[in-house]
């Protein structure tokens, strides 16, 4: 395990499996920030009455606060939170209403 490039770098060349934290952080990173605009379509039912549900193109699903009734159409979401869980990022947002 390693911060430094160049460590890791001779590490692989030396065919020694090797961390380097640096990644793993970018891995981490959230694909969406808090208070970016979104654009998505709605798929899905959310487990609330008011939610519903789309994916980034990665996979990551949106979970849009009383968003129902925009189903099976693409909406502009804001987004108000982000949730790591052991099977991905989990994003929570609003629908975007322009000022």
């Amino acid at each position: 395990m390693t911060v430094d490039e160049n460590v890791a770098k001779v590490a692989k060349i030396q065919g020694l499996d090797v961390l380097n934290i640096n990644d793993l952080e970018e891995a981490l990173k959230p694909t969406v920030a808090v208070g970016e605009r979104v654009r998505i379509a709605l798929v899905r039912a959310g487990k609330e009455d008011h939610q519903a549900v789309g994916y980034l193109p990665d996979g990551t699903m949106i979970v849009a606060n009383h968003a129902v009734a925009k189903m099976g159409s693409a909406v502009d979401l804001v987004v108000v939170s982000t949730l790591q869980t052991a099977s991905g990022t989990m994003v929570f947002a609003e629908i975007y209403k322009p000022s």
